[in-house]
């Protein structure tokens, strides 16, 4: 410990101080200040990042169908549950999904999935809070990838500050908890036929799109209504993860301006001047951060629909989970293949 504590103050913190001088030197001095096709060979460069951030394989021009198809299935699912429920417009900026506790929550879940979702190996969960000097910058939780070689137990950070004020810790710990990361550790890592290499490989888009996945399975079969769920889930996806997607691609692969950001986001009713500011920031400044996200789930609820189409009648939800966790953290190429036989 005292090597450690040594290690931290002699080595570690000095580092941070010159990347932080670096840093501070650095600024003014960029030459662009748009999307990553003005530099040059930049257009290749992201074209070429976006297949290993989609865990798929795809270009920016399928990713941008691809993320479009999403965009399109989402809106009109949450047009029909708008259209089986009006009152839910009246719910949709009230609703407070939590059940009370983290612990109160935690064990929800675990009952909400256990007839659609294969039983977890024994594991226990322990909680971390963010120390006060992170609270301003950390979420209400995150869950902590556990050691390779044992997924049994297992810490979930929690920001007591942002729980506080959290109207959805219900989704918060589905999506860091069951059945999202947490649930996906655990269980493939005690599958004997996953290997190390695979249950290591960053594999973010393949592992953020189970979690939202995961996510709309509790918002729609959770006791606040499905139909309330659907219309919270879709807006948040289209608002917070795909359509930022879409804007991404446009501004890296395409050069789209601020004010082509304004006319497409006006198009969806959502023409607002500080969304657009974030949206064309973060795709500056972020390029691929929401892509691994959006084409995560985009991919996934492809393939999702994909297998259900296939089946028909024999169509089984636990079944589906359980073949398509069975391989264990891939590329959704690979997966489909597998699933569909294609």
């Amino acid at each position: 410990k005292a090597d450690n504590l040594k290690a931290v103050k002699e080595v570690v913190m000095p580092a941070y101080t010159r990347l932080a001088d670096c840093i501070k030197a650095l600024k003014g001095t960029s030459t662009n200040n748009n999307g990553l096709c003005a530099f040059d060979g930049g257009k290749e460069y992201f074209n070429n990042a976006i297949r290993i951030a989609s865990c798929g394989n795809l270009d920016a021009e399928a990713c941008y169908t691809l993320l479009d198809n999403c965009r399109v299935d989402l809106t009109t699912s949450m047009v029909r549950a708008i259209t089986s429920s009006p009152k839910v417009l009246d719910q949709f900026t009230t609703v407070n999904y939590t059940l009370g506790s983290v612990d109160d929550n935690m064990n929800y879940l675990q009952q909400l999935i256990k007839n659609d979702y294969p039983a977890l190996p024994d594991h226990d969960v322990d909680y971390m809070q963010v120390p006060d000097e992170l609270a301003d910058y950390v979420s209400p939780a995150a869950y902590l990838i556990p050691a390779v070689d044992d997924a049994t137990h297992n810490t979930i950070i929690l920001n007591p500050s942002s729980i506080a004020n959290d109207n959805s810790l219900l989704l918060t710990l589905a999506h860091e908890g069951y059945p999202g990361h947490m649930y996906q550790y655990v269980y493939q890592r005690s599958l004997k036929n996953v290997g190390l290499f695979a249950s290591v490989a960053p594999l973010t888009a393949y592992s953020e799109g189970w979690s939202q996945a995961s996510e709309q399975y509790v918002y729609e079969n959770c006791k606040f209504g499905k139909d309330l769920g659907t219309v919270v889930f879709t807006n948040n996806m289209l608002s917070s993860v795909i359509l930022p997607a879409m804007v991404s691609i446009k501004v890296n692969y395409e050069g789209w301006t601020k004010q082509q950001v304004f006319d497409f986001l006006n198009d969806q009713n959502l023409g607002y001047d500080d969304y657009v500011d974030y949206l064309y920031n973060l795709s500056v400044d972020h390029p691929l951060y929401i892509l691994e996200y959006a084409l995560g789930y985009a991919q996934y609820s492809e393939l999702f629909s994909q297998v259900k189409a296939k089946q028909g009648s024999v169509f089984n939800l636990k079944s589906f989970y359980t073949q398509y966790l069975s391989y264990g953290p891939a590329y959704y190429d690979m997966i489909k293949s597998r699933m569909l036989g294609d």
